[in-house]
């Protein structure tokens, strides 16, 4: 959202219409610079774990839950079972924080970033034979069951070879063209005989 409030101030800037397009940017200004309080959390389990200062979640919980800092609350994870749908939002890691470098909001090389990578590959990088693929979050509940039947409303979560694509980005942005190229022969090699992706592959 904020890179799209930037994309539209310059859109009313051509137009000539200068107020609303400073509006916009004093907007995606002020969210920008709320991001690490919404959404980065430091001293978890996760972050001893991995060795990080911390990382930033997937989602924060909501304002009006109460909660000042990711910390505190709790975010509803899709596609679990109906007693285990509520998780603490500092547990949720995700692909997802990348994006932050990908819309140019964070530098690649931002220490929060690194803690990040480090997080999203000790907790969701999973190693197959094409290359590694990532999960999508911690507690992905949309996959097939654990013993391979149908989803049904609930599963496991399995790899998505688009997120290969992503963190292919992610390395470009860091100047690391080599990994970046490795991480396309992976999403290359995920591909079936048709050379069409799949949406998760069979971990």
């Amino acid at each position: 959202e904020i890179a799209g409030l930037l994309a539209a101030a310059d859109m009313l800037e051509a137009c000539g219409k200068s107020e609303p397009a400073n509006y916009l940017r004093e907007t995606a200004d002020c969210w920008n610079d709320q991001i690490e309080r919404w959404t980065y959390v430091t001293d978890t389990e996760a972050s001893a774990k991995v060795g990080v200062e911390g990382y930033y979640v997937r989602i924060a919980p909501p304002d009006d839950g109460g909660a000042a800092s990711p910390k505190d609350g709790f975010v509803p994870i899709k596609n679990r079972p109906p007693a285990d749908t509520d998780e603490p939002a500092e547990d949720i890691i995700s692909p997802d924080a990348l994006a932050l470098v990908r819309f140019g909001l964070r530098a690649a090389d931002d220490p929060r970033i690194l803690n990040t990578v480090k997080a999203i590959d000790a907790e969701l990088r999973c190693e197959l034979p094409q290359g590694p693929l990532w999960y999508r979050y911690s507690g992905d509940g949309y996959g097939e069951h654990e013993d391979g039947s149908p989803f049904d409303g609930t599963g496991q979560g399995r790899p998505w070879p688009l997120l290969a694509g992503e963190r292919a980005h992610y390395e470009l942005a860091a100047g690391r063209k080599d990994r970046a190229a490795q991480l396309l022969e992976t999403f290359e090699r995920s591909a079936g005989v048709g050379g069409l992706l799949p949406e998760q592959v069979w971990d």
